[in-house]
């Protein structure tokens, strides 16, 4: 961090799950998707925002998840889904987009992108 992690997705059903450090973020989780559930990238804990998980199947969307030192922030088509406080300042992880539950997940195109401090 700083870095944005920006991707444009689509899944046929349920379960898109992006991935950083011990994080997650699920659009259209199988058990609540209008949900957005969103599990921090350094502890793992686990978060449901609800109504603004949904995102309408077999179409694109833009889904940027900015990671600072202190904080994040996720938008789905330009609008601020969640934002919230951490300690990121030294993760240094891999990042990933899959499917889960039988849904079907492309990817488009998936960038990592500096961000200013």
């Amino acid at each position: 961090p700083p870095f944005a992690l920006k991707t444009k997705v689509r899944t046929d059903s349920t379960n898109i799950r992006i991935y950083y450090g011990a994080g997650m973020l699920i659009f259209n989780w199988e058990a609540a998707q209008q949900e957005l559930r969103v599990h921090d990238p350094k502890t793992g804990a686990a978060l449901g925002i609800k109504v603004k998980g949904f995102v309408s199947p077999a179409k694109w969307h833009d889904v940027s998840w900015e990671i600072r030192a202190a904080r994040q922030r996720v938008l789905g088509d330009g609008e601020v889904r969640y934002g919230g406080a951490g300690d990121y300042e030294d993760l240094d992880a891999p990042v990933a987009i899959g499917p889960s539950w039988g849904s079907t997940v492309l990817v488009e195109s998936l960038f990592v992108e500096p961000l200013k401090p």
